[in-house]
């Protein structure tokens, strides 16, 4: 009904296209122009079970009453990208900080951490900050997770993001040495540098002081 041949012997192109969610496959005579399409829902990286595959396919029909010689094929995938970004404070976002008031904030090793080292904001007192400045490489929405070490010295943080409180705030306060992950939830950024500021609003009843430690800060484009 398509005006597809396929005992003709003409040349067809094949395109053949994936959005995350529905596989289309175009046939076209080169010789008529006439065209076939079809689209089939499905979920390809849980039928394969992976996120990476070996693609290919036949040239025959089901009843193999015409072969068809490839000559050659592409496939074009517009499966949306999404961006995951890793922050070592220590080791970047540490020159880009800048303190809302007075406490030194430095680098120090714990064998706790990641890789080995992380920081930390000497804080005294409610309202003290630091401001880490970020490279967002595509503007969007991202989910924001960062990791700590709590101990019994910490204050209870609040991190913000233009102006915008993201996420509760967090109790670094442990009795003993600990690495904690935290979620935050999502945040709209633009592309480029975004401040990311964490403020000492209040301390734990059990702790002794209000200082907080980083190891790292996440950004998962949704």
């Amino acid at each position: 009904g398509a005006g597809i041949n396929l005992h003709s012997g003409d040349v067809f192109n094949v395109h053949m296209s994936y959005d995350g969610t529905n596989l289309a496959m175009t046939i076209t005579d080169a010789t008529t122009k006439a065209t076939f399409t079809q689209i089939w829902a499905v979920n390809i990286p849980a039928t394969v079970g992976a996120t990476t595959a070996y693609a290919g396919f036949t040239g025959a029909t089901g009843g193999y009453t015409a072969l068809q010689q490839i000559l050659n094929w592409t496939m074009s995938s517009t499966a949306p990208t999404k961006t995951t970004v890793q922050y070592e404070t220590e080791s970047a976002a540490v020159f880009n900080a800048s303190l809302g008031s007075g406490p030194t904030y430095r680098v120090f090793a714990w064998p706790g951490f990641t890789d080995g080292q992380g920081t930390i904001l000497d804080a005294t007192s409610i309202g003290q900050s630091v401001t880490i400045t970020l490279s967002v490489p595509v503007a969007g929405v991202y989910d924001v997770k960062f990791a700590v070490k709590q101990y019994a010295t910490r204050g209870i943080s609040q991190l913000t993001v233009n102006g915008a409180n993201v996420g509760p705030t967090e109790d670094f306060y442990a009795t003993s040495e600990v690495w904690k992950l935290f979620d935050q939830g999502t945040v709209t950024l633009p592309a480029g540098n975004v401040a990311f500021v964490f403020t000492i609003v209040g301390k734990n009843a059990s702790s002794s002081g209000f200082s907080q430690a980083f190891d790292y800060i996440t950004l998962t484009q949704q």
